[in-house]
């Protein structure tokens, strides 16, 4: 029997000799089982109201991995002693963006990734606000079609 080679190893495996699982499981993790075997893990929670896209530092080649509300994406297979470059930005408007630098923990969209969680939560209260500006003038409209008609 052939001899499987480690995460760290890109030779098309299934699974890893030293942990038994697929090294090619998500983006994300394929491009940190590069690194070396997973050794430490960083959990992303998205504690926002809405989607969010989050990518490894630049050419990691993962590319975006969308995370919607209330979920989480676990981001394993780095060294204890590599740091992580983490991109997210708001899927609605790419504009909302925020970047973290992390040793394994656990991160939180609204608090971990400098200005984006405070500028997410502008942006989500500023839709929420239009969208019941935009609310109100349908039933102004309505009530103005209806006291026409009815008249």
């Amino acid at each position: 029997m052939a001899e499987l080679p480690s995460c760290g190893e890109q030779r098309g495996v299934i699974v890893c000799r030293a942990c038994g699982r697929d090294p090619r499981e998500n983006d994300i993790e394929q491009a940190v089982a590069a690194k070396g075997h997973e050794t430490a893990s960083c959990t992303v929670q998205n504690d926002l109201e809405v989607a969010a896209e989050i990518e490894l530092g630049q050419g990691s080649g993962t590319g975006l991995q969308v995370v919607y509300p209330e979920a989480s994406v676990k981001l394993a297979g780095h060294s204890v002693d590599d740091t992580l470059q983490i991109f997210v930005r708001l899927r609605d408007d790419i504009r909302v963006k925020g970047m973290c630098t992390v040793q394994g923990s656990t991160l939180q969209l609204s608090k971990d990734f400098g200005e984006f969680g405070p500028h997410a939560r502008k942006q989500i209260q500023q839709e929420k606000k239009e969208a019941e500006q935009e609310s109100h003038l349908r039933r102004q409209r309505q009530f103005e079609i209806r006291w026409q008609l009815y008249q």
